[in-house]
C-alpha cells in the first residue's frame, strides 16, 4: 500500500513481487514504466524519503532510455 501511495499518476507500475529469504530478510521487487528520468527520480526520492523502507535500490541501467523507461526497482523494508 505505501508504495502505491507514493506513486505518481504518471508512474505505471506492472509488477509486484515479495520474497524472503532466510539469509538476506525480505525484499520487493517493482516493476514498471515512467514517462521519464526526472520522473523516476522523484518517485525514488519518495519512496526512499518512507520510513517503512531501508534502502531502495534504482540500477543506473534504468536510465539508458530518456523517454518510456522501463525500470526495476529493488525495496528492503525496515
Amino acid at each position: 500500500n505505501e508504495i502505491l501511495l507514493r506513486k505518481m499518476p504518471d508512474i505505471k507500475i506492472t509488477e509486484i513481487k515479495y520474497e524472503y529469504n532466510a539469509e538476506s530478510g525480505k525484499k520487493i521487487g517493482l516493476t514498471g514504466i515512467a514517462p521519464s528520468r526526472e520522473r523516476l527520480l522523484v518517485f525514488r526520492k519518495a519512496l526512499e524519503e518512507d520510513t517503512l523502507f531501508a534502502e531502495v535500490d534504482l540500477p543506473i541501467s534504468n536510465f539508458l532510455k530518456g523517454t518510456n523507461i522501463e525500470f526495476y526497482l529493488n525495496l528492503t523494508p525496515a
